[in-house]
């Protein structure tokens, strides 16, 4: 080999290299400005001139303080003595383009061994645009969920409280969101834990909650119903990490619902009280039809007239009666019963009222214990009606399979049916 082909051959590892290093430099994503001592540039790459609009060598003939605005650089220096010292930094910068506008960039700069400076551009742009739209977006969403009128929250696949809890929230189940984050879900009792867990494991699963409806509770343990609007949560990797829900506070309409169902049961039942009394012109069939429809109506153990409710009679007879085969036949006995001091005083007791009385469990009046022995009676629910002539007969229902709490609804229904009989 002569004395050239050997010095080829020696140059051949530096050209290698040296076409390599403009390669990279060339074709790398981010802009390359490299300057002097003193900041003018003195080599830049392709992606540098298309960032900046200007020409390789319209760049040559610019510094570092030609392209950023005069304001930038007076609020933040260049602290080109740190480079020299060995730094390596990282800012946020404007550079001024050739047609004026302004770049947002980020430049990575250090001082390379020569004294010079490299300085890597990388456009953030697009990607603070991405970041304010992402910011907008978020500020949006919390604006909607605070602003919100139903509650909003976010629970772990643990039933914590994470991520969300909204003023409608707090509003409606009354514990702040400070008391309550990265706690257990506090609305949830504890027959209803099971229920609870078997939501979570739905969202687990990947399944929503659309409307279920659940009876929970407040913070001073009044129930509260609402339904349930519930989707997964996922992280980034797509991995469920828990739900969002909305519930819509439906306890109004529950109870609302409720009224509408016992006006309808009341008409209803007025309307087949009236019917059986304009069926026939026989009183004793009329009276026997009305207290069959009563005792379906209450689904009761016994329906029954008495006569006299007179506290002042030596004795009483209940003269009609409609009950259970099962039960003691009071109306079949065929004799008057004497009258004793219990039955005495529940009989003032009722012509005292305006209205029925409860006797038994959940109300302040006890039942005759002697009475309630021989008929089996557990609870009992009584007035008193008028007819036109005679002394006052009295109208009840007895429950004697198990002890029974009228309600207000069964009350006010059982009230406008004897008030029918007085008629």
């Amino acid at each position: 080999m002569d004395q050239r082909s050997k010095e080829r051959a020696l140059d051949l590892p530096y050209r290698v290299s040296e076409e390599l290093y403009r390669a990279l430099f060339e074709q790398a994503a981010d802009g390359i400005l490299i300057s002097d001592k003193q900041g003018r540039y003195v080599e830049v790459n392709r992606r540098g001139c298309q960032m900046l609009g200007y020409t390789r060598e319209e760049m040559l003939d610019l510094s570092m303080q030609d392209l950023i605005p005069e304001e930038e650089l007076a609020r933040a220096p260049l602290r080109l003595d740190e480079l020299r010292l060995g730094s390596s930094l990282r800012k946020r910068h404007h550079l001024r383009c050739k047609d004026g506008r302004l770049l947002t960039v980020e430049i990575s700069a250090r001082m390379l061994a020569d004294g010079f400076f490299l300085g890597i551009v990388r456009d953030i742009g697009e990607r603070e645009l991405a970041e304010q739209e992402l910011q907008r977006s978020n500020d949006l969403l919390q604006a909607i969920i605070k602003a919100a009128p139903v509650a909003i929250i976010g629970l772990d696949l643990e039933g914590n409280v994470q991520w969300v809890w909204n003023p409608a929230t707090e509003k409606m189940l009354d514990w702040k969101a400070e008391e309550v984050m990265g706690r257990p879900f506090p609305s949830v009792p504890e027959e209803s834990m099971a229920e609870f867990r078997g939501f979570r494991e739905r969202i687990r699963r990947g399944l929503t909650l659309d409307g279920v409806e659940v009876r929970r509770q407040r913070r001073d343990g009044s129930p509260i119903d609402y339904s349930i609007y519930a989707t997964p949560l996922h992280d980034n990797g797509g991995g469920i990490i828990g739900n969002i829900a909305v519930l819509v506070d439906i306890t109004e309409h529950k109870r609302m619902e409720k009224e509408r169902q016992a006006h309808l049961r009341f008409f209803e039942s007025m309307d087949r009280i009236t019917r059986a009394m304009q069926g026939t012109n026989d009183l004793q069939q009329v009276m026997n039809d009305v207290l069959d429809i009563v005792l379906a109506i209450f689904d009761c153990d016994r329906t029954f007239l008495i006569y006299p409710c007179d506290p002042e009679a030596p004795s009483w007879q209940m003269l009609m009666e409609r009950g259970r085969p099962e039960l003691p036949d009071a109306s079949g006995l065929g004799f008057e019963v004497s009258m004793d001091a219990d039955v005495v005083k529940s009989f003032r007791t009722i012509l005292e009222a305006d209205g029925p009385v409860k006797f038994g469990p959940g109300s302040q009046h006890p039942l005759p214990p002697g009475v309630a022995r021989q008929f089996s009676i557990q609870s009992q629910l009584a007035m008193a009606i008028y007819p036109k002539t005679g002394k006052p007969w009295l109208f009840g229902l007895h429950q004697c399979s198990h002890e029974r709490i009228w309600t207000p609804e069964e009350e006010r229904l059982f009230h406008e049916i004897g008030r029918r009989l007085t008629d």
